[in-house]
């Protein structure tokens, strides 16, 4: 499925002309798998959007020596969402995840930017709106460790 969206919204992001919350134009395509066998179910479920720069995500390349580093990453707030399906009112959540990238594409003999190993943290309150204040595992501060694929452009 390909999906666009003129003027979609995210929380926090406004213009000059837009204060009270500007239009990003978001593309997505989606892939989805679901089927059921005697063992249970399957779903697999891939989302790929390409927004307007407005994301709140970062990307600052550096160098030190030789070596090709980046800062990257993202924070992302969510306002409580109403009730849960338990009756229960929703919290509003927090995830951010940044990394430090170092790309190893000329290591393994290809072009610039297509392979980075990275290592950084994910911090996420109040996870899916459940109230880390009151529920066990609602709150997630974890080092995350990531092997990046950049597809070449066509």
């Amino acid at each position: 499925m390909y999906v666009f969206g003129p003027a979609s919204r995210n929380p926090f992001i406004t213009s000059s002309s837009q204060p009270d919350g500007a239009d990003i134009s978001r593309h997505a395509i989606e892939f989805k798998h679901i089927d059921a066998w005697r063992y249970g179910h399957n779903l697999v479920e891939i989302i790929i959007k390409k927004s307007s720069d407005v994301e709140p995500v970062w990307h600052f390349p550096f160098r030190i020596g030789p070596a090709r580093l980046a800062f990257d990453g993202f924070a992302d707030y969510n306002s409580p969402k109403g009730k849960d399906a338990a009756g229960r009112d929703t919290c509003a959540e927090f995830i951010t995840r940044p990394q430090l990238k170092l790309e190893i594409s000329r290591v393994v003999g290809r072009q610039a930017r297509v392979l980075e190993v990275g290592v950084g943290f994910q911090y996420w309150h109040n996870m899916f709106g459940k109230d880390a204040d009151k529920v066990p595992g609602a709150k997630e501060f974890t080092p995350v460790f990531t092997l990046a694929v950049h597809l070449p452009r066509p």
